[in-house]
């Protein structure tokens, strides 16, 4: 890889701070855009000009990218460009005038809360440590609305007992504070207690059979088990369950800037797309309960 990529990526993780996940997509990003110059002839990054960039995204478009991949591409481009005509290793950014292509705003899916009622795991009556720890993934996944790499990276250190809040790392190793019940942090010093019985200690919450982290497949392999006999929703994923919270909160009345501290979002329009949720909500159910409907 170039010299001038590595000194971005570098830049990202040492003062941007990005997330481990952020900068591989970043560098893949990258490594694609070399390999399409180095295929097609074309000069090194630093002599690169506009209407190349724009070949290689219109390429990647006809290759079956879809929006959001053409967009972050774009945008790890612009970015690693911008960043070296500020250190003025390039006269001039060649990335400015490369737009972003359109993205239709999909309203993300969700699980309705009579069905999440049934199917909700009890925290109550285990006394085999794997399909207790199963249950507890998915109640706290819905109940915090936390992202699946702040579950696998929830340590017992980040337990506060007495106030009954966990401090989960972010994004962007940005840490919040997330209030739970008594029930479920019980349940987290009972799943330690059950794994001790079996002789596996680890600082993890939520362990393997070795005492290791989780991985994310685990995790997901894990939540689709349950939400598989649930019919309402295409996806059965993790993420589901953090939608799902965020709507039902709004639909019951909770200010949309408490539900963005909930998430960790960092930006108010992230959140905002449950806005959106919760006016469909209130369309069905004025369209079933109007007496003229």
């Amino acid at each position: 890889m170039q010299r001038e990529v590595l000194q971005y990526l570098d830049f990202l993780k040492y003062e941007k701070r990005l997330s481990g996940n952020t900068l591989k997509a970043y560098q893949r990003d990258l490594l694609d855009f070399q390999e399409f110059l180095e295929n097609n002839g074309l000069p090194v990054i630093v002599k690169i000009n506009t209407r190349q960039i724009r070949r290689f995204v219109l390429d990647g478009i006809s290759n079956g990218w879809q929006p959001k991949t053409t967009n972050r591409k774009i945008s790890a481009i612009k970015g690693m460009f911008a960043f070296l005509a500020e250190r003025e290793v390039i006269c001039a950014n060649p990335a400015i005038a490369v737009q972003s292509v359109k993205v239709s705003h999909r309203l993300p899916s969700y699980v309705q809360e009579s069905e999440l009622d049934i199917v909700m795991p009890s925290l109550e009556g285990y006394e085999d440590w794997v399909d207790f720890q199963e249950a507890l993934i998915f109640v706290l996944l819905y109940e915090t609305g936390m992202r699946r790499a702040e579950l696998i990276a929830l340590t017992y250190d980040r337990l506060d007992q007495r106030a009954l809040t966990l401090r989960v790392l972010g994004k962007r190793n940005k840490e919040r504070i997330i209030p739970v019940r008594k029930e479920i942090m019980e349940a987290c010093i009972s799943l330690k207690g059950l794994r001790k019985k079996n002789n596996i200690e680890s600082s993890q919450v939520f362990t393997l059979k070795n005492g290791k982290a989780l991985y994310p497949k685990k995790v997901y392999a894990s939540v689709n088990r349950i939400l598989k006999t649930i019919s309402s929703t295409e996806r059965k994923s993790p993420h589901v369950l953090r939608h799902s919270i965020a709507t039902h909160l709004l639909n019951r009345g909770v200010d949309i800037q408490t539900i963005q501290s909930l998430l960790g979002h960092a930006s108010l329009a992230s959140t905002q797309i449950y806005a959106h949720q919760s006016i469909e909500h209130l369309k069905s159910s004025h369209k079933a309960a109007h007496p003229r409907s």
